[in-house]
C-alpha cells in the first residue's frame, strides 16, 4: 500500500496513506516550519574586558560568577536541506538579571541533525548572538555580540510534536568577556 513521504525540518518521516496523497498514490514532498519553545537556566561567568571600573554584578570583583537567570527561548526554524535547518532563537528573560533588567537576545544560525530519520535524534547548532539586554548604566555598552552552540536530544512523540533536552554555551565579547552554560527542556510543534 503506498504511503506518503514528508520532508520535515529534521528529516524524513514515512506516513501511512492519507488525504494528502496525490491521485495514483505517488509520494508528495514538502518542507515544514517548526516552532520551538525551551525554558532553562544555567551558570555564567563575566569578566571585565577593557575597563575594570564597571561592575559585572559584584562590586570590586574583576570576574563575577553566578547563576544565569531563568529564560524562555522561542525558535522559529525552517528545513532547507535534508540535515539542515535555518533557526532564529529569541530569548526572553523571565527572571531579572543583576542589572535589574530582563534578558532580550536574538541568535540566528543553523542546526544540523545527526540522524534525522530516527524517532530519537541528536542535533548541534552554531549561532551568532546579539544581546540587547538593558544595562541601566550609560557607561556600559548597550549591545553585546557573540557566538552560541546548543547540543540536544529530541524525541518525536508524533509527526507534528516532539520534546527535547538541550545544553548550550554562549560566549560574548563586546560588553563583557562572558561565558554562559545553560540547559533547558522544550517542545517542538511542526506546522505543515
Amino acid at each position: 500500500m503506498p504511503g506518503q513521504r514528508q520532508i520535515a525540518a529534521h528529516g524524513t518521516i514515512d506516513l501511512p496513506p492519507s488525504k494528502y496523497s496525490h491521485a495514483g498514490g505517488e509520494d508528495r514532498e514538502y518542507r515544514q516550519r517548526d516552532s520551538e519553545h525551551v525554558a532553562g537556566a544555567g551558570n555564567r561567568q563575566l569578566g571585565h574586558q577593557l575597563d575594570h571600573r564597571y561592575s559585572c554584578g559584584e562590586q570590586a570583583k574583576r570576574v563575577c560568577t553566578g547563576r544565569l537567570p531563568f529564560f524562555l527561548d522561542v525558535q522559529p526554524s525552517f528545513g532547507f536541506a535534508e540535515h539542515w535547518d535555518v533557526i532564529v532563537d529569541l530569548r526572553f528573560g523571565i527572571e531579572a538579571d543583576f542589572t535589574q533588567s530582563h534578558q532580550l537576545a536574538v541568535a540566528p544560525g543553523v542546526r544540523y541533525w545527526v540522524d534525522n530519520d530516527a524517532q530519537t535524534k541528536f542535533y548541534a547548532t552554531i549561532q551568532g548572538v546579539i544581546d540587547a539586554t538593558a544595562q541601566n548604566n550609560t557607561a556600559v555598552r548597550g549591545t553585546d555580540v557573540g557566538f552560541r552552540n546548543a547540543n540536544g536530544f529530541m524525541f518525536d512523540v508524533m509527526r507534528n510534536f516532539a520534546v527535547y533536552l538541550q545544553f548550550g554555551e554562549t560566549i560574548g565579547f563586546v560588553r563583557w568577556l562572558r561565558f554562559e552554560i545553560d540547559a533547558g527542556v522544550g517542545v517542538q510543534v511542526r506546522i505543515p
